[in-house]
């Protein structure tokens, strides 16, 4: 497994900043396999980031914050 890759047991997540105000909030992904893209609004600034994720064999590889 490589490093920034778990196996779940329940819903996965992880703790993303945002790139344009540097708070930290968490965003949870569904657990469907393959390719996900995700838009959640940062809680302080309103803007939009951009989460993409890979989920194969019950394994997620995050792959993409922006």
């Amino acid at each position: 497994m490589a490093d920034g890759d778990e196996i779940f047991l329940t819903m996965p997540s992880t703790s993303i900043t945002c790139p344009f105000w540097g708070q930290s909030s968490e965003v949870v992904l569904d657990d469907t396999e393959g390719e996900q893209n995700l838009i959640t609004d940062c809680e302080v600034c309103c803007r939009p980031i951009e989460v993409r994720a890979g989920i194969v064999n019950r394994v997620v590889e995050w792959t993409h914050e922006s």
